[in-house]
């Protein structure tokens, strides 16, 4: 019973493993999303355009804190492209973009209501960005590379990271081999 519902004979399984309640994330960065995320829920998923723009998303942690005395951590999302060189990471990347379908990006966009003729410039960067990695920010390069990136966002905020890959099968075992135990080394996972 509560204000919006009224369920009997309702069951749902697994239980949740998290104690009060299961992990209740917000994706979204207005106004409105943070007074919400800072106030009710445990996790904060921000669209970052760049490393630099973390820092504009991080005053959520603060404002939780401050306001409503509780604490939330600050998730992002990234495109992983990791190779043997940098070279190789950028190519692979622009090798999206060369067969990336841009009509079906405009249309997410629409959806997702960015669109405007002032920033023509900077929704081609969007675009681009939706085409490979849904809107991401892409880490490109070798794994020791990918690791400092990754840093570079936890200094800046960020408490996780959910990861978008070219292919997934190849990719995750190349990811768990390689890039892991620089991640456990680097004190990013246990």
């Amino acid at each position: 019973d509560g204000r919006f519902f009224k369920l009997t004979g309702v069951q749902g399984h697994p239980k949740p493993v998290q104690l009060p309640h299961p992990v209740l994330i917000n994706a979204g960065t207005s106004p409105a999303a943070i007074e919400f995320a800072a106030r009710d829920v445990d996790v904060c998923f921000a669209t970052l355009s760049n490393p630099a723009s973390i820092a504009k998303h991080a005053g959520i942690k603060t404002k939780a804190l401050v306001e409503h005395g509780r604490e939330v951590s600050l998730f992002a999302s990234a495109l992983v492209i990791c190779r043997d060189s940098q070279a190789e990471a950028e190519r692979d990347y622009e090798r999206i973009l060369e067969h990336g379908d841009f009509e079906a990006a405009r249309n997410m966009m629409e959806v997702l209501g960015i669109e405007s003729q002032s920033f023509n410039d900077r929704l081609s960067t969007v675009q681009r960005r939706f085409v490979a990695g849904y809107g991401t920010h892409p880490l490109l390069g070798t794994p020791e590379q990918i690791v400092d990136q990754m840093l570079a966002y936890a200094d800046g905020g960020i408490d996780g990271l959910a990861l978008y890959f070219i292919d997934y099968d190849a990719e995750l075992a190349s990811f768990d081999a390689r890039v892991m135990p620089l991640l456990r080394q680097a004190g990013l996972r246990r």
